[in-house]
């Protein structure tokens, strides 16, 4: 390989084999590349937990960095929506607290004719932004992440309402196959016997074996690349024929 400065790699183990992505681990995170940036587009969590020292994230419009590989990233971000969720929950709280207060208290004012707990209504009602005022907003429950009262010294009070503003989760991503109906046995649905796979009966990919499938069966096939693993599941198909012919 060249030796970069900064190496760039979009989904590098998306055609390789699984020897193949060991030996792309064990160069990217050898002492021959040191002193290279690696900066590297992927899906494959196992790989980036093992290559990646820092997580980059692109969610709505913005570029998030994240120290620690993906396993990392992961488990912080788990726990800092939780804890800006149960800061949200505690807003409310407070919110609907203060609400019902400013209720009793305006009813008790108004029928006692107490201007002194009209004027604290209205101070209150200014606090949660209700004055009807443009340059108002609700400051009760404000808090940063780290737990303290909003300050204007921490900035707007946008800028305190977004440390625990929670994210909308990504949208999940929903199959569905349609299944055949259940049998009502556990006999084979595919047997193989004798079967080899390959072009040339001279030189098989897959020497003879036997196979049965069940309903239940759930099989993983591995092999480098070029070991056969597609043209054998063309014969399982049909679409190759089988060299012996059976």
């Amino acid at each position: 390989l060249a030796k970069p400065n900064v190496l760039l790699l979009d989904e590098p183990t998306n055609h390789l084999d699984w020897a193949a992505i060991l030996w792309l681990e064990r160069y990217l995170t050898s002492e021959e590349m040191e002193g290279v940036a690696l900066v590297i587009v992927s899906h494959d969590r196992d790989f980036l937990d093992k290559v990646s020292t820092m997580t980059l994230r692109l969610f709505e419009l913005q570029l998030q960095l994240h120290s620690g590989n993906y396993s990392t990233f992961e488990e912080a971000h788990t726990l800092d929506q939780q804890h800006r969720a149960e800061l949200a929950q505690r807003q409310q709280d407070k919110q609907d607290k203060m609400e019902k207060q400013i209720k009793e208290m305006e009813q008790r004012g108004r029928k006692t004719n107490n201007d002194n707990l009209l004027k604290a209504v209205a101070s209150r009602r200014t606090k949660l932004g209700l004055d009807d005022k443009p340059w108002s907003y609700n400051r009760v429950g404000l808090e940063r992440a780290g737990g303290h009262k909003f300050k204007f010294s921490y900035g707007t009070h946008l800028d305190a309402a977004s440390e625990f503003a929670v994210e909308n989760k990504e949208a999940q991503i929903k199959l569905k196959f349609k299944a055949a109906a259940p049998l009502g046995f556990e006999a084979a649905l595919l047997q193989c016997r004798d079967v080899v796979v390959g072009y040339d009966q001279k030189a098989p990919l897959v020497a003879k074996f036997d196979l049965d499938i069940r309903a239940r069966s759930r099989i993983g096939i591995l092999g480098v690349n070029g070991s056969g693993k597609t043209t054998l599941l063309r014969t399982l198909v049909g679409d190759l024929p089988n060299l012996r012919d059976r």
